[in-house]
C-alpha cells in the first residue's frame, strides 16, 4: 500500500510536533477519560443513529499562557448502521476564554484524530458490510475544567465513510458524531 506524501504532511507530522512539544513542557498533565458519543449517518435517503457507549482513552496536554496542547489515544466505538471498534489518536488546541483563579477554566478546542479499525460487529447484515479499516477526520467543541475534573462537549466530522461502497449497495453518506467526555487529571 502506498502512502500518500499529503496525508503524511496533513495529519501525521502535527502530531508528532505536538508530542514533541509535550514531552519538553515543563506545565504537563494527564487526563484519563470516559465518554458518551451520539452517532448519525445517513444510506438510502434515510438517517441512522446510535448511541455508542464503549469510549475511553488517556490524553497529555501542556499548557502555554491561555493555550493547551493535547496528544492522546483511546478507544473509541463508532457507527449507526454497525457497530465499529478504533484506536484512535487525537490531537487539540485548545484556547481557555475563561480562566479563573479559582481553578476553573472553559476553553474551545479543535484538532485532527486518526482511528485504526480493531474489531466490528454486524448484526443481522447479509451481505456483510465492508468497514474501513481508518478513520480520519477532524474534532470541534467546548471544554469545561475545575481543578482536577474535565467535562468536553465536542462534535466530530470524519473525512470518510466507516463503509466501503460497492455496485448493490453505495456507501453511506460521511457520518458525524457528538460525543461528551469526563476526565480526570493528575
Amino acid at each position: 500500500m502506498k502512502t500518500n506524501p499529503l496525508f503524511i504532511i496533513k495529519y501525521v507530522l502535527p502530531f508528532l510536533v505536538i508530542v514533541c512539544l509535550a514531552t519538553n513542557s515543563f506545565a504537563q498533565k494527564w487526563t484519563l477519560w470516559y465518554g458518551v458519543n451520539y452517532f448519525q449517518e445517513s444510506m438510502y435517503d434515510r438517517w441512522v443513529s446510535s448511541w455508542r457507549y464503549a469510549n475511553a482513552g488517556v490524553d497529555y496536554s501542556f499548557s502555554v499562557s491561555n493555550w493547551d496542547f493535547t496528544a492522546g489515544v483511546g478507544l473509541n466505538t463508532k457507527g449507526g448502521l454497525g457497530r465499529v471498534n478504533f484506536v484512535q489518536v487525537e490531537t487539540n488546541a485548545s484556547y481557555r476564554l475563561i480562566n479563573t483563579s479559582n481553578h476553573f477554566s472553559m476553553a474551545v478546542f479543535g484538532g485532527p484524530f486518526l482511528g485504526v479499525k480493531i474489531a466490528s460487529d454486524i448484526n443481522n447484515w447479509a451481505p456483510l458490510p465492508n468497514y474501513n479499516p481508518l478513520s480520519t477526520g477532524i474534532q470541534t467543541g467546548i471544554m469545561f475544567k475545575k481543578k482536577w475534573i474535565s467535562l468536553k462537549l465536542g462534535y466530530e466530522k470524519p473525512f470518510i465513510t466507516i463503509i466501503h461502497g460497492d455496485k448493490l449497495s453505495p456507501a453511506p453518506d460521511k457520518p458525524y458524531s457528538l460525543f461528551t467526555r469526563i476526565g480526570f487529571s493528575f
